[in-house]
């Protein structure tokens, strides 16, 4: 008997009877990397939005990027200069926004207080000044030696910068009153690193040194009390000699004591470097003959100080002038490598040529 109304079991073919399909193990992995690349994407975009957005204070500066620099390098020297808190953060956003390849050498200009993404924005664009050039002039140096410096990276001409800088008188630096007129600004062209744009012209060139020495050398010298009362002009002089015979900090400061020792006597300092600026025999030790030069220079045939300074100290001189270290010495000598041995007599100091010399 027929019971077209009844009801039936589902055919097993019926499409009603088809369970639904569960998405696919590769499909369920793909949509966890999609969501996992996001998570990483947006942590990297806020952690990059809030370390490249804060800005650290800092002047106008000048950054180099040297032939064959890689990132790393770059960012080390960014954190070095204190552009940015650490190179690891320079790199990964360097790598974030692709700009590791796009790094070129040059001179750039840093915009005061640039966040990490604007300093990585200037860098990227390889927009250097290609006419800036940056010169470092060394402790110790002698203005016809930073002239020749100068004059090779075409910023001045042969002789400009040393008739430019022959009259300390010209320039109205309270650091200057002290400075006889007939000297010239020997002893306060500071010596440091510098950007000059190329024929820059010597006063510019002279005005830049004398700023930095007041930015970085006159408080120190308004600030102590020499020993002697020596004037601010003595005190540079005095540190352009100890400057000239030996090179540590510690040194500087028991070479410039035993120099007051000899003041004290009344002792000519004897000073080769004085000898060696008075005949212009540099880097060479003086003969015998130089011993008798007859130059206001020549601390062996004249006792006291020299005129004015032989070369433009640094602040471990000047500060080793302005606090010696006390002791019972009166002689030194410079070993060949570079050694500096004491002694408190004559006799002690042959004993110490015939030994080291």
């Amino acid at each position: 008997m027929n019971f077209p109304f009844s009801h039936r079991a589902k055919d097993a073919a019926s499409p009603d009877s088809v369970p639904a399909k569960k998405p696919s193990a590769i499909k369920r992995f793909f949509w966890y990397l999609l969501f996992v690349a996001a998570v990483v994407a947006a942590c990297f975009w806020l952690f990059f939005h809030f370390i490249g957005g804060q800005r650290r204070t800092f002047e106008e500066m000048r950054f180099v990027i040297t032939e064959g620099e890689g990132v790393a390098e770059i960012g080390a020297e960014l954190e070095n200069v204190g552009l940015i808190s650490h190179d690891f953060y320079f790199s990964a956003y360097s790598w974030w926004v692709g700009s590791e390849g796009r790094f070129q050498a040059g001179v750039y200009t840093l915009p005061p207080n640039s966040s990490l993404r604007e300093i990585v924005y200037v860098l990227a664009r390889g927009a250097a000044n290609a006419n800036e050039v940056r010169v470092t002039f060394p402790e110790g140096l002698r203005a016809d030696e930073m002239e020749k410096i100068l004059v090779d990276n075409g910023i001045v001409t042969a002789g400009a910068f040393v008739d430019g800088a022959s009259v300390a008188s010209a320039f109205d630096y309270d650091f200057l009153q002290g400075v006889p007129k007939e000297q010239g600004l020997e002893g306060y062209l500071f010596p440091d690193t510098y950007f000059f744009f190329k024929n820059t012209g010597p006063d510019a060139v002279v005005i830049k040194m004398l700023d930095t020495f007041k930015r970085k050398a006159a408080d120190v010298l308004q600030n102590f009390s020499a020993p002697q009362s020596l004037t601010s002009h003595e005190i540079m002089t005095l540190a352009s000699i100890v400057e000239g015979e030996v090179q540590t900090p510690v040194d500087k400061a028991k070479v410039a004591g035993v120099f007051f020792n000899r003041f004290e006597i009344g002792m000519p300092l004897q000073s080769d470097a004085t000898v060696e600026f008075a005949t212009g025999k540099q880097g060479v030790n003086p003969a015998a003959g130089d011993l008798d030069v007859d130059s206001p220079y020549n601390t062996y045939k004249y006792a006291g100080l020299p005129p004015g300074p032989i070369n433009n100290p640094g602040l471990d001189s000047i500060r080793a002038v302005l606090n010696p270290e006390p002791s019972d010495f009166f002689y030194f000598l410079t070993t060949d490598e570079d050694e500096v041995i004491y002694a408190k007599t004559f006799e002690e100091h042959k004993v110490n040529i015939a030994k080291y010399l």
